[in-house]
C-alpha cells in the first residue's frame, strides 16, 4: 500500500498465481482494495488468518483504493495470459500527465528518489503497472 501511495504513476495491480490457503494475500489484497479496513485496521472480508495492516493509516488505505484499479487474475500462471491483459490495460492508461501533454511539464516528470538495493525493489511493468504474485 504504501509503496503504491508514494509512485502516482501506478494505475493498475495486477493480482496472479496461486493464493496460498491460510493467510490468503490476494483474495485479502482485493478485498482491501474493495472494502477498506476497520478501526482495528483489520482488511474488512478477508478469509485470511489475522488480515491487519498494523502500519498502515486509513488515509493510505483510502488513497490506495481510489489510485490503483485491482485486475483478479488469482490462479492464473500462464505468463502469456497475464501479459495480453497487461497490454489491454496498458492501451486505458490515461497520458503521464493530467493536463493532457505528453510528459512535457513538470508534474509529468518522475520524482527523485534515492535508490534501494535490487532485492528490495518493487516488480513494476511498464505503463504504470504493480505485479504481485501470489
Amino acid at each position: 500500500v504504501k509503496n503504491t501511495v508514494t509512485n502516482p504513476s501506478l494505475r493498475y495491480l495486477v493480482v496472479a498465481g496461486n493464493d496460498p490457503k491460510g493467510h490468503h494475500p490476494g483474495l485479502t489484497l482485493l478485498a482491501l482494495w474493495e472494502n477498506g479496513i476497520d478501526p482495528k485496521g483489520r482488511v474488512v472480508g478477508s478469509p485470511g488468518k489475522r488480515p491487519v495492516l498494523r502500519n498502515v493509516s486509513p488515509e493510505e488505505v483510502a488513497a490506495f483504493r481510489d489510485q490503483v484499479r485491482l485486475v483478479n487474475m488469482i490462479g492464473c500462471e500462464e505468463a502469456e495470459a497475464i501479459a495480453r491483459r497487461v497490454q489491454e490495460l496498458a492501451a486505458e492508461v490515461p497520458s503521464a500527465c493530467s493536463c493532457g501533454c505528453s510528459a512535457g511539464c513538470d508534474e509529468a516528470r518522475p520524482r527523485r528518489r534515492r535508490p534501494r538495493p535490487a532485492e528490495q525493489r518493487d516488480h513494476q511493468g511498464q505503463g504504470g503497472f504493480f505485479k504481485h504474485h501470489c
